[in-house]
């Protein structure tokens, strides 16, 4: 366990422990671009009288410098990471906007890092982890595969949700109960943290969450939960939240507990107009530094089509109508963990890896496994046999495997196999690859009958290293691997 050796009582600003440091402008900039984005009425007003509402605000600069922090061709690009940004001149534009982009860059880099650069301490669960990262770079977009985590585990501390979203990306049931922290409660919850230290390491471990398909202000003893996982981790977790609104009291005591610890960021959807409002007039910039706010119900805010969302644009499609404008066309996912979904109300632990959300998985992920616990031994001995029954990380001939969803394989040229996903394509040059072998990939079937193929000893070897290669890069799943979601 680490022991959290921070002073509780700081006089830093609020956003000094925030993992890429911000400049002392943001807040204000910030606060500037989530007004412009989510208030209809402020964006009418700065559009007929710039300087003056963003005076307001506390933003010092011209209309024409204040135009590039809200033109995506500026910060969309710096998010996204899927189209180059126009030349910014250090002569021409302000200083703060130069820092606002080097910020983004900074945060895309280190989601990357973070992404790329950690993983289980457990070596076969790290496998694992990377194959699965590989295939969804095959099968999801760009700006999905960017930013999703694939974080190490998410903890739902209640059964269901309240917040009732038509736009759910993971179907959350109706909300039936909550986890207490109550003292036995409390004992298995920190002995669970303690399992998941153990088997995933530290510096993984702590990029964890609490939230999945529930909301965390839908448990009063959320904090007590949260000061639990900081004590363990040395840091916040992300809190995702849709009633933010709720009790604002709350939300701001939150906030204020969340901020003197290391953190990476919050999440609050923002479900009805008038809420916009209510929060920003109650918290400030500066207690906002560090929430990523989402205003579902603008037009402008694109949703994914999964879950709830996913149903409501195949309903419209029966009826020969279009889908919501907010949802977007591609195939996507919400779902950011590949690791362990644990539900601490009905003692059930998965292991779950994101995927494109379509009929045949609906919530935007795949299931590898569900154990069942009743307390923190047996929850660490079920995580340990989830680990071990993916840890096979070599082909056997009699494993029986396919091509996962929405990839095609050709041979472009002799001796040349190529994979080809949603943005990208995995080409391995082998002296296996034929059209043969090609034709007889996608369907689900046994390895040792594609080795089969070869009409000699060594070239059953090399077919069957090739088979290797494809699923080491993720374009080869065993059949029995990852379950619908649904």
């Amino acid at each position: 366990m680490i022991q959290n050796s921070k002073n509780q009582h700081h006089t830093a600003p609020p956003w000094a422990f925030c993992e890429v440091p911000v400049f002392p402008g943001y807040p204000r900039i910030k606060r500037f671009l989530d007004r412009y984005r989510m208030d209809d009425a402020f964006r009418k007003a700065f559009h007929e009288d710039p300087r003056s509402v963003a005076l307001e605000l506390g933003v010092d600069l011209p209309p024409e410098d204040l135009g590039k922090f809200i033109d995506p061709r500026y910060v969309g690009a710096a998010s996204d990471g899927t189209s180059e940004r126009p030349p910014v001149s250090p002569i021409d534009s302000p200083g703060e906007l130069l820092e606002f982009l080097d910020l983004r860059d900074r945060q895309q880099a280190e989601r990357i890092r973070r992404r790329d650069g950690l993983g289980p301490t457990h070596g076969d669960l790290a496998a694992w982890r990377r194959r699965q990262i590989a295939r969804c770079r095959l099968q999801l977009p760009t700006v999905f595969y960017e930013s999703i985590m694939h974080g190490p585990f998410a903890i739902e501390l209640s059964s269901g949700c309240s917040a009732g979203c038509w736009f759910c990306a993971v179907s959350a049931e109706e909300f039936k109960g909550h986890f207490p922290y109550r003292p036995n409660e409390a004992t298995m919850f920190r002995g669970v943290l303690e399992a998941l230290h153990g088997l995933l390491g530290t510096e993984f471990a702590r990029e964890g969450v609490m939230y999945w398909a529930t909301d965390p202000l839908d448990n009063p003893d959320y904090e007590h939960f949260l000061d639990d996982f900081i004590l363990e981790f040395g840091r916040a977790p992300t809190t995702t939240t849709s009633l933010a609104a709720i009790d604002l009291d709350r939300t701001q005591r939150l906030l204020e507990r969340i901020s003197r610890e290391p953190c990476w960021f919050q999440r609050f959807s923002i479900v009805k107009k008038g809420d916009v409002a209510r929060i920003l007039d109650r918290l400030s910039p500066e207690e906002t530094v560090n929430v990523d706010f989402l205003p579902a119900f603008s037009k402008l805010q694109p949703l994914t089509r999964s879950g709830r969302a996913l149903e409501v644009a195949m309903r419209q499609d029966e009826r020969g109508q279009n889908a919501p404008a907010q949802l977007l066309d591609q195939e996507s996912t919400c779902a950011c963990t590949t690791g362990f979904l644990l539900n601490l109300v009905d003692r059930t632990v998965k292991l779950i890896s994101p995927h494109p959300a379509t009929p045949d998985a609906p919530h935007g992920y795949l299931e590898f496994g569900t154990r069942t616990f009743t307390d923190p031994e047996s929850f660490s001995r079920a995580i340990h046999d989830l680990a071990r029954s993916v840890g096979e990380p070599c082909l056997n001939p009699e494993d029986v495997v396919e091509v996962p969803y929405g990839l095609r394989v050709t041979e472009d040229d002799p001796g040349v196999i190529a994979v080809h996903g949603q943005s990208c394509t995995l080409r391995l040059d082998h002296p296996a690859a034929s059209k043969m072998l090609v034709d007889r990939l996608g369907p689900p079937t046994p390895v040792g009958m594609l080795a089969r193929e070869a009409f000699d000893p060594q070239g059953s070897a090399q077919i069957f290293d090739l088979l290797n290669q494809l699923h080491h890069h993720g374009a080869l799943m065993r059949s029995e691997e990852g379950t619908s979601s649904e």
